[in-house]
């Protein structure tokens, strides 16, 4: 491939798999939400409308949380099961018995590791075309709204006969009022100058009860500062347009927000028939005009029917505890437990690792407790890394590379059987000679990748993908190998059983370092 479009197409892989690893976060953390409400049955709306906006919040925020944990000095996640479910794409794991591992080591990377970044890159390509139409049809949505302003005439309470009515938000210029002819029904505009747009004709078909009810109804929208959460949904919206359960997350959220209005407005004094009269008469008028030249640019589009039908049932149900004002003791133990869920979903370890190069090679590991080099003591293994395969693996590089047979006499078992790649055939005594051979020249550092581990207690297989760095000739060189290790339990002690390179993976390949 041109070497011009390297970079883009793998920053655009790279982007896909974080899409993907945010898109298995989004569905668990908001299955949990949707599984919570129902159990537990939350009836306000209010209170439903806070766990969603949180939980969607979350999701927003997991990106730049998982880069702040790894910088924090905390605890890091170390739920397996939710785990290989959120970072599922970036690994194989297969089951011969009971898991040894259910998930590679947290610092390989939270990242997809596929071996075709193309088609990760046009994945990307498609979600950024959709990205960018979402984004085109709110710029073209913001226009007619600054269109509708500009075209608007402004209002006061004694032009709507609602001089009674309490509207701190207008007297304060926390919003401002004004009529327009080209709306059906009462919308609330704009995010930073909020602008409650009426009807012109409002006056000739709704009473001044009916006119008064739909203005709390707005006004209630200014107070929870619900214009700032749909400026919020619309983001969001654009980025998840792919995601089913985003989306029904925003469109419950937009039910919930209409309907906690609905009762701050039967729970601040309104006539719960005659509010219910108003939205029903809006409803007609917005029908009976729908082909109307000025309906085109109707922003306020009503719900569906089964909605507006639960709307009025909830509106007249006066058996209901109405939630004015919003009672946080309430949100504790939900907005914890989702706080706690999205925890639990962060990768432990962000690395650039897994992504393989354009022209098939593993790209080499970025993780310092991954690399053996020689003459330098190994560094820890991170997080949950601690598997007795993984130590194996690299105390015997470690030993190979510094001539260190005392440990390659304790690590191996006695029946050790090393195969090279051309079919040559080594027992322990003949690996720990050619260890010791004046003629054998270890390379100076050894990398790990895409390791994969299966097996049970007692006997565990490793598959991996190795890079030696050594010298030939006066230059620099990197042979890298496919390689398969077998493990044993022997008295409680893990001991290497075989070891097998399958195929160096790019011969000759001289690499500067």
């Amino acid at each position: 491939m041109n070497a011009l479009l390297n970079p883009f197409v793998m920053a655009s892989a790279k982007g896909a798999g974080w899409l993907l690893v945010l898109s298995w976060q989004a569905a668990v953390l908001l299955a949990f939400v949707w599984a919570g409400l129902k159990i537990f049955r939350v009836k306000s709306p209010a209170l439903r409308h806070q766990v969603w906006l949180f939980a969607l919040i979350a999701v927003a925020a997991m990106p730049i949380l998982s880069g702040v944990v790894q910088s924090l000095p905390l605890p890091q996640p170390s739920n397996r099961a939710l785990s290989y479910a959120v970072e599922l794409p970036r690994i194989v794991v297969t089951n011969d018995a009971a898991l040894v591992v259910q998930n590679s080591p947290p610092a390989l990377g939270a990242e997809p590791s596929f071996r075709q970044p193309i088609i990760l890159s046009l994945s990307f390509a498609l979600w950024l075309a959709g990205a960018l139409i979402y984004v085109a049809k709110a710029a073209i949505n913001g226009a007619m709204l600054r269109r509708l302003r500009a075209g608007a005439r402004r209002a006061s309470l004694a032009d709507l006969d609602c001089d009674e009515c309490d509207c701190e938000a207008l007297r304060a210029g926390k919003a401002h009022l004004a009529f327009s002819n080209e709306i059906r029904s009462p919308i609330l505009l704009g995010v930073l100058r909020p602008m409650i747009m009426l009807p012109a004709d409002i006056a000739a078909w709704t009473s001044p009860m009916e006119r008064r009810a739909m203005l709390r109804h707005e006004l209630a929208h200014v107070a929870r500062r619900d214009h700032y959460v749909n400026f919020f949904q619309t983001i969001l919206v654009a980025v998840f347009f792919f995601h089913p359960l985003a989306r029904y997350a925003c469109r419950q959220l937009t039910l919930e927000r209409e309907m906690a209005c609905d009762d701050h407005v039967v729970g601040s004094g309104a006539e719960a028939e005659v509010y219910a009269e108003s939205i029903v008469k809006v409803a007609e008028r917005s029908i009976a005009l729908a082909g109307a030249p000025s309906c085109a640019h109707q922003l306020a589009l009503l719900s569906t029917r089964q909605v507006l039908e639960r709307r009025i049932e909830m509106i007249l149900n006066k058996d209901r505890a109405r939630i004015i004002a919003l009672r946080w003791k309430y949100l504790i133990l939900p907005l914890a437990l989702i706080a706690i869920m999205a925890w639990t979903l962060l990768p432990a370890r962000l690395t650039g690792q897994g992504l393989a190069q354009i022209e098939g090679k593993p790209r080499p590991p970025v993780v310092e407790w991954m690399t053996v080099v020689r003459g330098q003591e190994l560094k820890p293994i991170v997080g949950d890394g601690t598997e007795p395969a993984l130590e194996l693996l690299r105390t015997m590089f470690d030993a190979v590379l510094r001539r260190d047979t005392s440990v390659l006499k304790r690590i191996l078992d006695d029946n050790f059987i090393r195969t090279d790649f051309d079919g040559r055939v080594k027992d322990k005594a003949q690996m720990i000679a050619q260890v010791i051979n004046p003629d054998f020249h270890p390379a100076r550092k050894f990398e790990f990748a895409d390791v994969s581990l299966r097996g049970n207690q007692d006997f565990v297989i490793a598959t991996f993908h190795g890079t030696a760095y050594g010298e030939e000739d006066r230059q620099d060189k990197a042979v890298m190998f496919r390689y398969t290790g077998v493990f044993t339990k022997r008295e409680g002690e893990w001991k290497v059983l075989a070891f097998h390179s399958s195929g160096e993976l790019d011969p000759g390949e001289r690499v500067k370092q």
